[in-house]
């Protein structure tokens, strides 16, 4: 199962709350103090060059009523590395927001707000999840987000799903269609939601083509040192997004 949760020490969960408020007229980004440093204990399997105590920050991009947090390393031991991780952090935060913006019409007004939290932060694997609120007007209603990114710090390359779950497979399937329903509503609600989420696709070769696909489908994923959750699009009456949560002691591979 483990490709690269191997690598990895006890995460610490960094809850990066929403930030403070700022002028509305121009694009701007407003830092805020750095969490804490945490110094984090190599485990055996990791290399002794990848010791990177750096620090999470996070600054704030407001353009008009968009206003959208992301965070920042610092103190990260390679300069360059830093540099590269955080400007592929800031695309994958902002991009949506940015062509949303670059695409209203004439009359149209967008709001949003857009917070992010650091699911896991290691010596290895930085991946964070982003939630916002997301309005037109004229619309019919709002609309919330959800996505992730996940970061191998060693080479500073996106991770998809399979770097760490052998297979999409059926077994993978089975352990989803088990895992504990992580949304926003009450648990009174989990398993209805859970039906219609996996009910909405014809079979499984479909939904494993949805997790293979990933973004494309809205289908997200994040993990944390205990548990791989995955993110799926659902009716907007059930938030328009589910989390599912799968300790990993339950995934085979």
């Amino acid at each position: 199962m483990k490709k690269l949760l191997t690598w990895t020490i006890a995460g610490l969960l960094v809850l990066v709350l929403s930030a403070c408020s700022a002028n509305k007229t121009n694009t701007a980004n407003v830092t805020v103090p750095a969490e804490k440093p945490v110094s984090n204990t190599p485990s055996p399997d990791t290399d002794t060059d990848l010791e990177m105590n750096y620090e999470i920050k996070k600054e704030l991009f407001i353009q008009d009523d968009v206003r959208v947090e992301y965070p920042v390393i610092i103190n990260l031991k390679d300069d360059a590395k830093e540099k590269n991780i955080n400007e592929l952090i800031k695309d994958e935060a902002l991009e949506t927001y940015l062509k949303t913006i670059r695409g209203l019409e004439s009359g149209q007004k967008y709001t949003a707000e857009g917070s992010c939290e650091i699911k896991l932060k290691s010596d290895r694997i930085l991946s964070i999840a982003y939630s916002s609120y997301n309005n037109f007007t004229p619309s019919a209603h709002p609309y919330y987000l959800f996505y992730t990114t996940n970061i191998d710090l060693e080479t500073g390359k996106k991770l998809a799903l399979t770097d760490f779950i052998s297979e999409i497979d059926g077994d993978f399937i089975n352990a989803l269609r088990q895992a504990e329903y992580a949304g926003k509503h009450d648990q009174e609600y989990a398993q209805d939601i859970k039906n219609n989420t996996f009910d909405s696709y014809a079979s499984d070769e479909d939904l494993i083509d949805a997790l293979s696909q990933g973004a494309a489908n809205n289908v997200f994923f994040y993990v944390t040192d205990k548990i791989l959750g995955i993110s799926m699009p659902v009716a907007h009456v059930a938030g328009d997004h589910a989390e599912f949560e799968i300790p990993l002691s339950k995934i085979k591979q």
